[in-house]
């Protein structure tokens, strides 16, 4: 289905999603399944990922406007794609990351396996994140994508970037 920006618009997306902050810690306040302690360090973790989500936010912004200021020239000589990945773990990677981590204080696995299951949800979120970017380019209706949307917006995700250095430099 269509996301909520594309059939209501941005000023309704942004409003719900701003919104959907207060919902886990009213459900965490409200659940008795949770001893004090889970309760805290769910509250401590939801926390810390919201924050975490924040700022690989700014990151790609922030990336984007360098693209902007500085030109293709400045892309292709500077080493982008870690930043890249960096602000995906920390915006996609950390959605899934606060789910399995919130899971994994119900669970009480090992610290080993609470470490290693949060790895691998990051893990996803960046894989996530990379093929959305590589759907962005083929502009896929069914998916909501507009062909080059991103090129567009001049946001440099890690599929463009990987694109833009693998060709010769006066095709970039």
């Amino acid at each position: 289905e269509p996301s909520l920006h594309l059939t209501h618009g941005v000023d309704m997306a942004i409003n719900v999603g701003n919104a959907l902050y207060f919902a886990p810690f009213d459900l965490l306040a409200k659940t008795p399944l949770l001893s004090d302690a889970q309760r805290l360090d769910a509250f401590r973790t939801t926390t810390g990922y919201l924050l975490r989500a924040h700022l690989g936010q700014g990151t790609d912004i922030r990336l984007g406007r360098l693209a902007a200021a500085g030109g293709l020239d400045d892309v292709l000589e500077t080493d982008l794609e870690p930043e890249v990945l960096r602000s995906y773990r920390q915006k996609t990677g950390a959605a899934l990351a606060s789910i399995t981590e919130l899971a994994a204080i119900l669970a009480a696995p090992t610290i080993q396996v609470r470490r290693a299951s949060v790895a691998l949800a990051e893990s996803l979120g960046v894989a996530f994140q990379i093929v959305d970017d590589v759907l962005n380019l083929s502009g896929d209706p069914d998916l909501g994508k507009t062909a080059g949307e991103d090129l567009r917006e001049g946001k440099l995700t890690y599929a463009i970037i990987r694109t833009l250095k693998a060709l010769p430099h006066k095709d970039a």
